[in-house]
């Protein structure tokens, strides 16, 4: 049997907007999705989920994919297991597809670069999403804080390693969410067709803010980042996709010390990410007051 890990995703500045071509910021998390794979009679792929949050049916349409990918004709089992929040906005779907693109290619022997495992996984996540931006799978496969670019033309992403002066400091509150990510996607599609206008300003905001925001993560400047985290969630609310819950834990966030909060994802429930440098503590148990779950991590190490 060949196991493979690979990790979660919070975005942090230009979900939505990423799909167009505007660049996004995004970077990775502690927690991780295993995937351990072996051989099986037959010629169908199988799935086994520790974690009942998950859908098995689900996971094997994107692990068929792969292994397509792959040229892989027999039979499989893979087993998964994670440390993420499902349906939060955390990458669990793209580090299904990076971890099991890397044990599947491991069982039939195939040594593949962080490029082809990448590439390989997207396809994978368009089970999942539809037209996903592809920044994702990037997180999942590269880690650390990823600069990102969709080629609309169907050319190779721009793809860009930070290294922030500092690890960011942060809590991450997650609650339910209505509805998937290509649902969501697809929403925000349909809104941007009937008001051109409007949306063409906000999307012309939202590129200026992740040029602001790579610059102060690179200057280390918590305060600009903080603020412009805010200023992102505004222009999220603006599109449609925050919720009375993620505006709840942005609020209480500030309110508790954080320097910015915004939700990550693709919103609709989900998760909130607050910058709150020597405050974690304050800030996850000001948002667990409100009844939701969080998790304290560092971003940029």
């Amino acid at each position: 049997m060949e196991m493979a890990k690979a990790c979660g995703k919070t975005i942090l500045f230009g979900e939505h907007f990423v799909v167009y071509g505007i660049p996004a910021i995004a970077g990775s998390v502690s927690d991780q999705t295993t995937v351990s794979a072996r051989k099986a009679k037959g010629t169908r792929i199988k799935v086994e989920a520790a974690d009942k949050r998950h859908n098995p049916e689900f996971l094997e349409k994107m692990a068929a994919v792969l292994a397509n990918k792959l040229g892989i004709n027999e039979g499989v089992e893979l087993e998964v297991s994670t440390e993420l929040q499902i349906g939060s906005g955390m990458g669990s779907s793209a580090a299904f597809c990076v971890a099991a693109t890397r044990a599947l290619a491991q069982i039939v022997g195939k040594n593949l670069g962080n490029d082809d495992v990448c590439r390989i996984a997207y396809e994978g996540e368009k089970i999942a999403h539809g037209t996903p931006s592809g920044i994702d799978n990037t997180v999942a496969t590269y880690g650390g804080l990823v600069w990102f670019k969709k080629n609309l033309e169907g050319g190779a992403n721009q793809i860009e390693r930070l290294k922030a002066r500092k690890p960011l400091e942060v809590v991450i509150g997650t609650c339910p969410r209505k509805g998937t990510t290509k649902e969501l996607v697809e929403a925000v599609r349909t809104r941007k067709e009937k008001n051109p206008e409007k949306f063409a300003r906000i999307f012309e905001d939202a590129g200026k803010l992740v040029d602001e925001a790579r610059e102060a993560l690179l200057k280390g400047e918590e305060k600009k980042i903080g603020a412009l985290l805010n200023q992102n969630h505004e222009l999220l609310k603006e599109i449609g996709v925050s919720t009375r819950e993620l505006d709840a834990m942005c609020s209480a966030a500030l309110k508790a010390g954080a320097l910015g909060a915004k939700l990550t994802g693709a919103g609709g429930g989900g998760s909130v990410i607050a910058l709150c440098p020597g405050k974690q503590a304050e800030v996850a148990k000001a948002i667990e007051k409100l009844g939701w779950p969080t998790l304290k991590v560092r971003i940029g190490e």
